[in-house]
């Protein structure tokens, strides 16, 4: 399992969830991007959160809670960030590509 979290701006949303089958299906250059936003708080990491829309009901009301006109005409309507634990991608990318885990490993140092 590789945790990830993904909450709206006003934190009205808060939800944890397995980002493994994102992993699965992603190609290396997603997870490249992924990685180099650290993990987190970038449109890489709202990639795997849209991921799960049709598949997680927590995600698909938080998007739909930010699509709709009331949030969307706030002066300043919230948005959303998601971050994937680090760690964990690194256990399963060791496990399941282990390439790529070298390669971003080898980035790091």
């Amino acid at each position: 399992m590789i945790k990830a979290e993904v909450h709206s701006d006003d934190h009205v949303f808060e939800i944890a969830f397995d980002a493994t089958p994102w992993f699965a299906q992603a190609n290396d250059d997603e997870i490249r991007a992924l990685a180099a936003c650290e993990w987190g708080g970038d449109a890489p990491a709202d990639d795997v959160a849209r991921h799960f829309e049709d598949t997680n009901l927590e995600i698909a009301g938080m998007l739909a809670y930010l699509r709709s006109p009331a949030i969307r005409q706030r002066r300043d309507p919230p948005g959303f960030e998601c971050h994937v634990d680090p760690e964990q991608a690194a256990i399963w990318l060791k496990t399941n590509r282990l390439a790529l885990h070298i390669a971003l490993a080898s980035r790091q140092e």
